[in-house]
């Protein structure tokens, strides 16, 4: 019979697994906590080696407030991030020391510690869910938040990369992680605190709980595993660490049995290969619509004439401009201002072009001509 057995190897199935195998919290000599009243009740209850005593968690853990409805969980959340929530992240104030069966401490205080004998029972590896997540999932919140105390994900950085730096390898931790490399930081934290042996890849089809079947008297949990020889396990005390990701939440419709519906990211590409969707449709080309091309500006006759005669009698001081045929004289300065060289616009005579004048387009006097540079009446 086992003293315990933990369903889920995923994070919180891990940190059974630790408190199980022996491994106690310590606080870590000089480290500052950011809760002041935390920090009293600290200096009071915690003796000189640091040990966090059991016994006063509740007491430790009054009073505190933050994301959850759990004290103790509220409690090693401000000794393992202190400052996070004030915005002034500190060092951890948390590490673990592995007591040994028969320890001074244990014997003192009447509680068991050391190892016991227990297993993690999980289809996954060490890491739970976060090995069968999407491959594009990133964690919400920095790397630091994923750690677990005393194997930083620094220190996973860098011994799977030697050539990384410690603040190279400090400042890649505080970014958002993939979900593969958080994945390979919980089974490398398994085998770093030597607890991946009590893990087996089993299955838990139920769970029964056996009054007084135990020797003294003691209640028995009873654990069925699928295809699995030695079934079922017999344990004192039972842990579920499952979590949320293996309970998906349902809608209640009718269809979702079908092979096709899936309630995991992950599963996606499981169910198409399950079975082959249609391929989809080509989507039409569009068609070529060439854009017209614009015509070249051919000049009339009277502006070719105009141009070429217009330098060599009129230039820009004055003169005489083609017309038509016609003799026209434009005023000093007037250059090649089209107003200055259209009859039509100015009511002349076709005969002889009216001199331009400001009064002609206000329907001024049309019957003067300028000869010699003087006007006399036509």
């Amino acid at each position: 019979m086992l003293d315990a057995i933990v369903i889920g190897g995923g994070p919180s199935g891990l940190g059974a697994s630790l408190a199980l195998s022996g491994w106690q919290p310590h606080l870590v000599t000089g480290s500052s906590v950011a809760d002041r009243a935390l920090s009293l009740r600290l200096k009071k209850q915690v003796p000189a080696d640091g040990l966090i005593p059991l016994d006063a968690l509740p007491a430790l853990a009054a009073g505190l407030r933050g994301r959850s409805n759990n004290p103790l969980a509220l409690f090693f959340d401000a000794l393992q991030h202190p400052g996070v929530d004030q915005g002034r992240p500190l060092k951890s104030c948390l590490a673990l020391h592995r007591a040994e069966a028969g320890a001074e401490a244990g014997a003192a205080s009447g509680v068991e510690v050391g190892p016991l004998r227990h297993l993690v029972l999980d289809p996954a590896p060490p890491g739970g869910s976060w090995h069968s997540m999407h491959e594009s999932t990133r964690t919400l919140s920095p790397g630091p938040w994923m750690e677990l105390p005393g194997f930083t994900l620094a220190d996973y950085l860098q011994s799977i990369e030697p050539s990384l730096g410690p603040a190279a390898a400090a400042a890649r931790a505080e970014a958002r992680q993939p979900r593969r490399l958080v994945a390979e930081y919980y089974r490398a934290a398994a085998a770093h605190f030597d607890v991946a042996r009590h893990y087996r890849p089993w299955r838990v089809s139920s769970v029964e709980l056996e009054p007084g079947s135990a020797e003294d008297g003691a209640a028995v949990w009873t654990v069925h595993v699928d295809g699995v020889e030695g079934s079922p396990l017999r344990a004192r005390s039972l842990v579920l660490g499952v979590g949320t990701y293996g309970v998906p939440r349902t809608l209640g419709i009718p269809g979702e049995e079908l092979p096709l519906v899936v309630r995991r990211c992950a599963a996606c590409p499981l169910g198409v290969e399950h079975q082959p969707l249609a391929p989809p449709r080509p989507r039409p080309r569009p068609r070529f619509r060439p854009r017209p091309r614009r015509q070249p500006h051919t000049p009339t006759r009277t502006q070719v004439r105009g141009a070429a005669s217009g330098g060599r009698e009129g230039g820009a001081g004055g003169g005489r401009r083609a017309l038509r045929g016609r003799l026209h004289r434009a005023p000093a300065g007037a250059g090649r201002r089209r107003d200055a060289c259209l009859p039509g616009q100015l009511g002349g005579d076709q005969g002889a072009s009216p001199p331009y004048h400001p009064l002609s387009r206000l329907g001024g006097d049309r019957g003067q001509t300028e000869v010699g540079g003087k006007l006399v009446a036509s």
